[in-house]
Formats: C-alpha cells, structure tokens, sequence
C-alpha cells in the first residue's frame, strides 16, 4: 500500500481538527450586538473600524452624568423589526492598557440601543417575537413597562476550556472589587428588551451581559 494516499488522509484531518478548534475559539454566545461583524467586548477602536464609522456618519453623544458609557450614535436611522430607530453603541469608559484598575471590562462594546420614538408598541413587540420567539417576562414600573427576551445560550453552553478562562478571568475582577460578580451555569449569556414608556416611547437594547466577559476572557 502507498504511503502517499495515508500521509494526505493524515494532512486533512489534521486541517479538519484545527480548523474545528479554531471555529471552537471563535464561537460567539448569546444574542449578538445586531450589526454583521461586531462582537461583544469590542474596542472603541475596533467597533470604529469594523463598521468604518467616520465623522460623517456617526458621532460621539455626551452621557449622562456619571455614566460608565462612551456612547456612538449613528447618524442615519436603521430598520430593525419592521420600523426605524435611532442607533446607539455603548462601550464601557477607561482603556484595555488600564484595566487592571477596574472591576469590569474597560473600553468594551456592551450594549445597542434602538431609539424608535413613539411607535405602534403592540406592531413592535409581534415582530420582535415574530424573530426572537416568546418573551420570557413583563414587567410594569411606574415608567412603562420592560418586556424580556432571554438567550437560548446559557453558561453552561460555553464550550469547557472557555468556561475556565471565563471563570478564571471573572474571579480577578471579583477581586478588583467586583463583589456582586459571581456567574452561574445556569445563567443566561445575554438579552434583549424591549421598554415602551408611559409617553409611548419604545426603545430595543441588546445587553452584551456574559457574552463580554466570555469574550474578553479569551
């Protein structure tokens, strides 16, 4: 028998195993920040250039007081589930160099929020379960009320050797100060929420939630 028909069959499974561990490393949990190529845990830098923002089609918004957020808000409007909204990249303040100084993902892509305005509210919510499924919760405050859409991925879903560096890297911020930090398995990766306000104002945010830390953790 010819060695040469093994040594290929060895060559492409080798090709097949790492190409498999590579696609492992690089699987993304969770809901994902809405716009093709953005991941969770993102630089300031890195969402500018993935999305070729520039000064003519985006801007840097001021934050509230206090706020941890840089936020990046793009100047045309975007249609997501039947109508249009205003978008909003939220990154966490401070710069990767500095983290070691802060008890969470510094200089991180962690939210998308969808500005729609006043909107029909019920059209809204039947196309977003129409994509997304059923909710999984309401709840009514004093300001409107906050409909939930959790991941389907939890942290048990985390591929093992992730789930360690993840833990790993959760335990040193937790050590930073971040007492409250304490992720579970059975924790959902991510969600998105849709909050229609007394006013009628309806506003969709994708939360980064876990899917950051598993990210950065990498």
């Amino acid at each position: 028998m010819s060695k040469k028909p093994l040594i290929l069959s060895c060559v492409v499974l080798l090709f097949i195993l790492s190409f498999t561990g590579c696609k492992k490393q690089n699987k993304q949990y969770g809901y994902a920040p809405m716009f093709d190529k953005l991941t969770w845990g993102m630089s300031f830098q890195e969402v500018v250039n993935t999305m070729q923002l520039t000064k003519q089609n985006a801007k840097v918004v001021n934050a509230k007081e206090n706020s941890v957020y840089t936020i990046i808000q793009l100047n045309d409007t975007y249609e997501k589930y039947g109508m249009k909204a205003t978008v909003n990249l939220l990154i966490t303040e401070g710069k990767e160099d500095t983290q070691e100084e802060y008890s969470y993902p510094t200089d991180a892509l962690s939210a998308v929020v969808l500005q729609y305005g006043i909107v029909d509210a019920d059209t809204l919510r039947a196309n977003m379960e129409k994509e997304l499924g059923e909710a999984k919760s309401d709840k009514t405050d004093d300001f409107g009320v906050v409909i939930v859409w959790k991941s389907k991925d939890r942290i048990a879903s985390v591929y093992k050797a992730e789930q360690k560096a993840f833990y790993s890297y959760c335990e040193e911020l937790k050590a930073r100060g971040n007492e409250s930090l304490s992720p579970k398995e059975k924790n959902t990766v991510n969600k998105i929420t849709l909050s229609i306000a007394n006013d009628g104002k309806c506003v969709v945010t994708y939360y980064g939630d876990w899917a950051i830390y598993i990210n950065r953790s990498r």
